[in-house]
């Protein structure tokens, strides 16, 4: 059956057009849910409102024409952000939990580095500070800076001598 005549069908109140509906798009839309929510009950949850609201979306505005994966994609993750909003009966704020054995992560941006890139970065940024101690006593016995010693004099007269 043609997906615009289903969907006439199902604005006119035919059951039988929308369990057609049901079944060609429901294992879509709960994988959908299954792969945001992790949790089977919830992703079965988000699929009966997901198909309720289309319903009733489809009798009040007329057949959704168009892309139809798009719109029941954009349905599913609207539902998951209520479900985990307000919970399955929609009466109360529910908190999130915590998948069990799993703990909380900080945003990515918060994240600290593990301990060996946080050794590579304190060590790159120890060779950057010596490099540009470098060019800028490079630039010193140039003459380009008259004034400028930080801590040349002293390298020059106890570590060079070793080299």
């Amino acid at each position: 059956m043609d997906l615009t005549v289903l969907m006439r069908r199902i604005q006119q109140g035919d059951k039988d057009a929308f369990k057609t509906l049901y079944s060609r798009y429901s294992k879509t839309v709960y994988r959908i849910a299954l792969e945001t929510t992790h949790n089977k009950e919830e992703a079965a949850a988000v699929v009966v409102a997901v198909f309720r609201e289309a319903r009733q979306l489809i009798i009040t505005r007329g057949p959704y024409i168009g892309d139809l994966y798009g719109w029941l994609d954009a349905l599913t993750a609207k539902q998951v952000r209520l479900l985990r909003l307000y919970g399955d009966d929609g009466s109360r704020i529910k908190k999130a939990e915590p998948k069990p054995g799993a703990q909380e992560e900080a945003p990515a941006f918060i994240k600290k580095p593990r301990t060996g890139a946080a050794i590579v970065n304190a060590l790159l940024a120890l060779c950057a500070v010596a490099l540009i101690w470098v060019l800028l006593g490079l630039l010193g016995s140039l003459n380009v800076f008259d004034e400028l010693d930080l801590g040349y004099s002293w390298f020059n007269k106890a570590v060079f001598k070793l080299f």
